[in-house]
Order: structure tokens, then C-alpha cells, then sequence
């Protein structure tokens, strides 16, 4: 599996690779977060992991994103309380 931060690697989620296999991770990011699932989620393959840090130190700026998770049906979504907070979503069809 591979971790892709997309704002870090300087690919914006419109040239994602068309299948994309692995966990995205959405650090830096945290306030275009809720936009991207929509972009990235086509590209994922059935089996996917999406990480965003820093959701218990920032609350306000990733509410739209953990709101966004929780009506995604596929996906199973815990946030873990190490560090700043880290929300881990699954997805596995």
C-alpha cells in the first residue's frame, strides 16, 4: 500500500492517477479536505484508506470533512486520539 499526501506530492486531486491504490492522507490540506473525497473517491480502488491529522486540534476547519465521512456508507470511520487526532476512514467492497 502506498500513502499518498496529494498536497505535498503537488498533485491536485483533478490529476490523480486514474485507479490509485492505497490510503490518501490530508494533512496541510485540512480546509479543502471536504472537496476532495468527491475528486479522489472515483480514483480509489474498492479497498481504500483515507487519513486526515490534526482533527482533534482543528475541529472547526475538518468539521465539513468528518461530516462528509459520516454519510459515505462504504466507508467505516474512527478517529484515533494520538498526537493531534487522527481520523482514519476505510472503505472495503
Amino acid at each position: 500500500m502506498t500513502v499518498c499526501c496529494p498536497q505535498h506530492a503537488g498533485i491536485a486531486p483533478s490529476d490523480f492517477p486514474a485507479v490509485y491504490r492505497g490510503a490518501v492522507a490530508f494533512d496541510a490540506d485540512r480546509l479543502r479536505a471536504p472537496e476532495q473525497p468527491h475528486l479522489l473517491l472515483p480514483k480509489l480502488t474498492p479497498d481504500a484508506l483515507l487519513l486526515c491529522d490534526n482533527v482533534l486540534s482543528h475541529p472547526a476547519e475538518v468539521a465539513d470533512y468528518l461530516a462528509l465521512l459520516a454519510t459515505l456508507p462504504d466507508f467505516q470511520h474512527v478517529i484515533v486520539p494520538v498526537g493531534k487526532g487522527l481520523s482514519v476512514a476505510y472503505r472495503r467492497r
